[in-house]
This record gives structure tokens, sequence and C-alpha cells, in this order.
């Protein structure tokens, strides 16, 4: 499962501030995200790339501040992936495949700055699942004239030995930091590769419930001697 949880720091993206000095009309540039998935997914052709593409659920400005938000309930902020399992020949050149693969993430200013539609439900393992099967990603009609703001690398390496990577990737342009970064979340369940997983047993997962807003973990002690989160009263921010 692939997630799009935030950009920040737009605002001081060096190419979309040439953009807005131009266009000082515009009220909030509106972005897509463009991901590239080199893995070989596809059964058909696996040297084919899977292509994903994202775009914010909301956008505007906070202050001096550029805004954008993705709504873990849409397909617009999150897709799922099938990835092949077990002993197939497929299956074990994904595994060798993720030594050494990336997926490169690319955010484009989009020159046709239209009304973001009604996005739907997405389903998913950590956030919860809809009722409705997610559609495959479809790529936007008219983007030969979008402009790239800056490319971030996320390496795949680190999914053989956790199923879930989180992080904020700063946007650069050959090699340099120009300004703003993405935070995406990937995550696989179960884990890819059993031998190398270094994670929890299910029996060890902490448990997890809401309050308010925000969320409530209760931790259980695994070895003498470890501290543990027991109240339940207790809030984890």
């Amino acid at each position: 499962e692939f997630s799009v949880m935030g950009l920040f720091g737009m605002e001081k993206n060096e190419k979309l501030q040439k953009i807005m000095n131009k266009h000082k009309e515009m009220e909030c540039p509106q972005l897509r995200i463009d991901a590239k998935v080199h893995l070989p997914l596809h059964s058909e052709d696996p040297s084919q790339p899977v292509n994903l593409f994202f775009s914010p659920t909301k956008s505007g400005w906070k202050g001096q501040s550029l805004h954008y938000e993705f709504d873990q309930s849409k397909n617009s902020s999150r897709r799922q992936l099938e990835i092949a399992r077990g002993e197939s020949r497929l299956a074990k050149t994904i595994v060798r495949r993720m030594e050494t693969k990336n997926v490169q993430l690319s955010v484009y200013f989009q020159h046709q700055q239209e009304p973001k539609e009604e996005d739907k439900a997405a389903s998913s393992w950590f956030f919860g699942r809809s009722k409705t099967k997610p559609e495959p990603p479809t790529q936007e009609t008219d983007q030969t004239k979008d402009t790239l703001l800056g490319k971030a690398t996320v390496g795949l390496r680190q999914l053989l030995s956790r199923n879930c990577i989180a992080w904020d990737y700063p946007f650069l342009v050959n090699t340099k930091q120009i300004g703003g970064s993405i935070r995406i979340c990937l995550r696989t369940n179960p884990p890819l590769d059993v031998e190398q997983f270094e994670g929890i047993q299910d029996n060890e997962l902490p448990k997890l419930s809401t309050y308010d807003s925000g969320l409530l973990f209760t931790f259980n002690a695994t070895q003498e001697g470890d501290t543990a989160l027991t109240d339940p009263d207790k809030k984890v921010e």
C-alpha cells in the first residue's frame, strides 16, 4: 500500500516561486504527484514499472505557508498494489529486485488549474476498508505542459526487514534541494521476506484505539525488565 501523507514547504520551492511570481492572480497552485515503482509487478511485462498518480484533496494558504491535505480515505491519496507472494518465480524476483530498486516521486505544477472532482473512498488494511474495490489509477489526459517542480527517491530495501516505511523526503533537481518535501508511507502485510523481517510478532503488536481526533497505543512488556504502557487512560501523542 502506497500513501501520500502530505506536501510541506512548497512555498519555498524555487520553481514554484517563479510560477507564482508570473501568475500573481493565482490563489493556490494545484499540484499532482507521479510515482514510478521500479518493480516487476506486471506478470505480462515485468520490465515495465508501475505508475501511480496522486493529488491533494484540499489545498490553500495557511498564513504564509501553502497547505496541501491528503485524505487517507480517498483513492487520490492512497493506492494498493498486488505483489506476488510465495515460491513463484515472480515473487522471488520481486524480493531480489527490492535490494536495489526504488520508487521515484515527481511533483508537478498543473497548468490547467481546474476545480477538483469528488474523489472515491479507498480501501486499506491499515486505515480500514470501504465496501467498494478501488479502481486502477489512471493518468491525467493533458500533462504535456505541466512543470516539474522536483523529484524524490525512496529505496525499497527497507521493506524487506520491516513492513512499513514512513518519512519526509526533500524534493531535488539534479541532486540539489529545490525546496519543499513529501511525506509518504509504504506498507506491506504480511512481510515480503520472512527471513529478513525484523518486526515484532502479531501477539506483540500494540493495542490501538481511538480517542477524540488522535490515537491511543497500549504496549505489552515482552521481556523481563521491559517497561510497558499499561494505563489505558494515558494518552500518547
